[in-house]
């Protein structure tokens, strides 16, 4: 029985491990300067062997957000302003959002699509926070899934 139960613990330590490895944490810190207070974000971010990412951060308006762009146009980004559109806002027109009142919506959603060129999108809005990703490859929607869920405030 400890055998079983010691491999049982060793296994879920490896896979934990294993399930973070194409992953980087990163820490977003906006000064009280530029939007009223401190704010410390934190995500656990893709990493790739040959592709560079880019960190900005936005402010102004009636919230602000950042957005991680990669050298393959892939992104993550997250936003407080509800009145600013985020990088997927065009992808709310298509067919199957058109009709859907994502912004009105008084309750947290999760949409996503797939663009014309086959690149991955999805927006989570939890409350008045956005955070989403969009121009990712199939086989890094994985990685970018494990991104997102892995904000915090």
């Amino acid at each position: 029985m400890k055998h079983s139960l010691f491999i049982f613990f060793l296994l879920t330590t490896i896979a934990c491990s294993v399930s973070k490895s194409d992953l980087i944490a990163q820490k977003i810190v906006f000064k009280k300067e530029f939007i009223g207070h401190k704010a410390i974000y934190h995500i656990d971010i893709p990493k790739f062997d040959n592709i560079e990412s880019e960190t900005i951060l936005f402010t102004g308006g009636h919230g602000h957000g950042f957005q991680i762009i990669y050298s393959d146009s892939s992104s993550i980004y997250y936003s407080n302003d509800k009145y600013t559109t985020t990088p997927n806002y065009e992808n709310y027109k298509t067919d199957i959002w058109n009709s859907y009142r994502f912004l009105e919506s008084p309750k947290d959603t999760i949409i996503e699509g797939v663009l014309a060129n086959g690149l991955r999108w999805k927006e989570i809005k939890k409350g008045n926070d956005f955070i989403g990703y969009t121009n990712v490859s199939n086989l890094q929607k994985s990685s970018f899934e494990k991104s997102i869920l892995s904000f915090k405030k």
